[in-house]
């Protein structure tokens, strides 16, 4: 049976939190005197303010009663409390507390429509003359009017097909111009209002009259298709498959569509790439501009400095004996401009960024670190000894942008970004606007890792440039007597059976079990209690990673069967102790996709979070964490982790790649578990799954050296 809906007048005494139109309200049951907390959707809604809200009472374990709005209206107050309250919270110019208590002492419940419909018995209420009732009129009448064409809006945007919910975020943001634009076109809300997409845009313009072989419908076409594009990682379309996708599934015709590409490139409003590609104008300039910046970085006139010696002081200071390939780097990148160190595991990555810092030290160079998430920032910062921060925080970035940037630079002499591989097209573009002539920036990281999760194939793009020095790493200096783990990922990456011989004393292991729901028990066992028992692993130390969300051997259900076990009991929503991840970027809170932190306490408005330090989170932001128990592989990016234990099935035979799986072997530190079918992890050996992308940065750097022949 659903929770019965019911009407309450409801007085505001505060505003607890808000965010987005996302309010959680103090309130005043004006029917029983009681004390109510409101949740929902409120926008525009203010102290002071009675409502006529319609919703249903929930009752949480940890918040106790409270009442959920799914709709709403301002009524205006009759009782002394809400009338005093409406009066004094600023809803009516020229009326503060004090005149509000005169006013109500003067005509009582009466006084507001005395102020609607007979203005002039304001001025037998003393202090106030002409010039304070004109004041209160005109600020009245204003407000009404507000009133009355929002009112007039929502009904109309109801009517036209959008939920209340859309309806009130729409009227939010563009007021009293809603309600023409949605008849003329339901698709210009869709990058302005939160939840508001085109299939929604569509079916709204479709039932409204709007022709499918509309202009309108066609441009709001062109441009979900690349925006649909980024999302697989793409910063451009060929013009042949955005003409294929609009004519086959959008129903248009192709010379219509030709027609429109045309018009939209000469209004600038779309970009033509090289052979023909199309893009949208900001993923143009990202690609664009950051090529034009690696021109100008990589032909700096810089006085590099002497390296004599070089050598004997790194060896010295670090009582370690460097590899050739490992010295070419250390000494390059403080002789070119702009570099890349790429290496798999065990290459000696990490301790070529010591033995760089500890050059830069006796240089006095200042030097940053920087990487695209807190996680690999914090990984970073552990593993080279030296504060790392994520690129976001490195570069001031704001709501209005980043702060660090051509008109305001980095002050560093070097900078260097870690585990480039997950740094795309937009990020890119706003690190080499942020370098002045002279600054050497370092690239560290694994070209054959997964791509970044957003638009672009930055590192890659930047090798295949053959412009920007890169130093490889091939050579394998760490690995212990008994280590499986990097000569096993080297050997997937090169398309060959990692040998996995179940030695007890190594740090590779294959369980065999080609049941799905058993695999599945064998990997919460092993993450929740098996291998903290036998290696005194700490369970905080142990990720599943896994290639997808569904399924037994997916995320949702390892998530829930682990928590239970090593956080049970809890109630809705995270708890306390609950490890959790966040899915989106959160520049308020200054938390990113894919930074991971543990639940330390919930209180009936917030949650505190521990990311390596304590972010306080509103509930409404609740939504943007994810149990993190078990990640996908491309969550895992930039993290490493003591243990890791990798299901390996065939339900996931879509996934099955050796780039994916690549990358999870490289997460583990000093064990992985592989756990299902061996048929499964032969499939993902074999196939090459790298995806192809849509992007020119290569092109843009190489056609700035021709254009300077």
């Amino acid at each position: 049976m659903g929770m019965e809906r019911i009407k309450l007048k409801l007085l505001v005494e505060r505003i607890t939190w808000e965010k987005e139109d996302w309010k959680i309200l103090r309130c005043k049951n004006l029917d029983t005197r009681g004390d109510i907390t409101a949740v929902g959707y409120l926008e525009d809604v203010r102290a002071g303010q009675t409502l006529l809200a319609e919703g249903h009472y929930e009752i949480h374990k940890q918040y106790g009663r409270q009442f959920r709005v799914e709709g709403f209206s301002p009524i205006l107050p009759r009782e002394e409390e809400g009338v005093l309250h409406f009066l004094s919270k600023g809803f009516v110019k020229g009326i503060g507390k004090t005149y509000a208590q005169r006013l109500y002492d003067k005509f009582g419940k009466d006084v507001l429509e005395i102020i609607d419909e007979n203005p002039k018995k304001l001025l037998s209420v003393p202090g106030i003359g002409r010039k304070r009732q004109k004041q209160i009129i005109s600020a009245w009448k204003k407000e009404k009017d507000q009133n009355e064409l929002k009112r007039e809006t929502m009904i109309g945007l109801l009517g036209l097909g959008f939920t209340e919910g859309m309806a009130r975020r729409i009227w939010s943001e563009y007021k009293d111009n809603a309600l023409p634009i949605a008849r003329r076109n339901p698709y210009a809300f869709i990058y302005r209002i939160k939840y508001y997409g085109f299939q929604t845009a569509d079916k709204i313009a479709l039932s409204n009259g709007i022709a499918p072989s509309s202009n309108v419908r066609l441009k709001a076409s062109i441009r979900y298709a690349l925006e649909e594009g980024k999302t697989s990682g793409n910063t451009c379309l060929p013009r042949g498959e955005l003409l294929d996708f609009l004519s086959e599934k959008g129903d248009f015709e192709r010379d219509k569509v030709e027609q429109m590409l045309d018009r939209l490139l000469r209004d600038e409003r779309l970009v033509s790439g090289p052979d023909d590609y199309i893009y949208l104008r900001n993923m143009y300039a990202y690609e664009f501009e950051a090529a034009q910046n690696v021109f100008h970085l990589l032909n700096a006139n810089i006085k590099s400095p002497k390296m004599d010696g070089v050598e004997d002081f790194i060896s010295r200071k670090s009582k370690i004996r460097y590899t050739d390939q490992q010295l070419r780097a250390i000494k390059g990148v403080f002789l070119t401009p702009m570099s890349i160190i790429t290496g798999g595991p065990g290459t000696g990555k990490t301790t070529t960024l010591r033995a760089i810092i500890k050059v830069a030290e006796k240089l006095e160079w200042p030097l940053r670190i920087a990487a695209p998430t807190g996680r690999a920032a914090k990984r970073a910062s552990e593993s080279s000894g030296r504060e790392a921060e994520t690129v976001h925080r490195l570069l001031e970035y704001s709501p209005k942008g980043f702060q660090i940037n051509r008109e305001n630079p980095l002050n560093a002499k070097i900078l260097v970004i870690d585990e480039m591989s997950m740094v795309d097209a937009p990020l890119f573009h706003a690190i080499t606007e942020a370098l002045k002539a002279g600054t050497h920036l370092v690239m560290i990281g694994d070209i054959d890792q997964l791509e970044s999760v957003g638009p672009g194939a930055v590192l890659s793009e930047l090798v295949k440039s053959d412009k920007v020095p890169v130093f490889r790493l091939t050579q394998i200096i760490r690995q212990g007597k008994n280590s499986g783990i990097v000569p096993a990922a080297h050997s997937l990456i090169n398309g060959e059976m990692p040998l996995i011989e179940n030695n007890p004393d190594g740090d590779i292991f294959f369980m065999e079990e080609r049941d799905t729901e058993k695999a599945a028990q064998k990997i919460v066992e092993l993450a929740s209690r098996r291998l903290p028992s036998y290696y005194g692993i700490d369970p905080s130390r142990i990720q599943v990673l896994t290639p997808m969300h569904k399924g037994m051997v997916g995320t949702e259900y390892l998530n829930s069967a682990i928590r239970n076990i090593l956080n049970p009991g809890q109630g809705e929503g995270f708890q306390r102790g609950d490890r959790v991840m966040q899915t989106e970027n959160n520049y308020d809170l200054n938390v990113f996709n894919g930074d991971w932190g543990y639940v330390v306490k919930r209180s009936d408005d917030k949650l505190l979070v521990d990311f390596g330090r304590t972010v306080e989170y509103p509930l409404a932001h609740e939504s943007q964490l994810t149990l993190a128990y078990a990640v996908t592989i491309h969550k895992s990016q930039g993290s490493e982790y003591d243990a890791v234990v990798l299901p390996v099935s065939k339900a996931h035979f879509i996934m099955l790649g050796r780039n994916l799986f690549y990358t999870a072997f490289t997460r583990a530190k000093k064990l992985l578990v592989l756990v299902g079918d061996p048929d499964a992890l032969s499939i993902a050996v074999s196939t090459e799954r790298k995806t192809f992308r849509h992007t020119n940065l290569a092109h843009y750097i190489s056609l700035n050296y021709n254009k300077r022949k």
